[in-house]
């Protein structure tokens, strides 16, 4: 019985993270739609792979999705379409370790790196940025428009 109740609730939970992406898919077309761009079999497919992902996705691993939907685009096309999408911030970059990673920005987080395997895990911090950032603004007469804050060191399995 709890084994089931487990399998249903997994079966629940990934049926309404298929439906939340389904979802942020339509609003990001829309965007893409608003911002001029067309909806190309390529960028539908980017933006597709970066919605099935939690966080951080480097350029490598897009090519691997492109290439399992059957997409082979050159670097240029890829290129292209990626700062479009991030020049009209429907996509976020970030260059950790001199490599390139995207994001569709569901929320506002950070992330921890591993200096020895490179994985790359998301950590919320809730208000406490926030309040950091605007005593930080407030002291230095600066207007804030963004940050960028990683946490370097070594996860569990490599402390092992």
């Amino acid at each position: 019985m709890h084994l089931t109740m487990c399998c249903l609730r997994f079966i629940i939970n990934a049926t309404i993270v298929h439906l939340y992406n389904f979802m942020n898919l339509d609003l990001i077309l829309t965007k893409v739609r608003a911002c001029g761009g067309r909806i190309s079999p390529v960028r539908k497919a980017i933006i597709h792979s970066l919605l099935t992902k939690d966080c951080l996705v480097s350029h490598a691993n897009i090519v691997t999705q492109l290439k399992k939907h059957h997409l082979t685009p050159d670097r240029s096309t890829i290129f292209r379409e990626l700062r479009f999408l991030t020049a009209h911030n429907i996509i976020c970059k970030s260059t950790i370790a001199d490599v390139d990673y995207y994001e569709i920005p569901h929320d506002h987080h950070h992330h921890l790196i591993c200096l020895h395997c490179d994985k790359i895990t998301k950590v919320v911090m809730k208000d406490h940025i926030k309040c950091t950032s605007a005593h930080i603004a407030r002291k230095n007469h600066f207007t804030i428009t963004g940050h960028s804050l990683e946490f370097y060191g070594y996860c569990a399995q490599c402390r092992a």
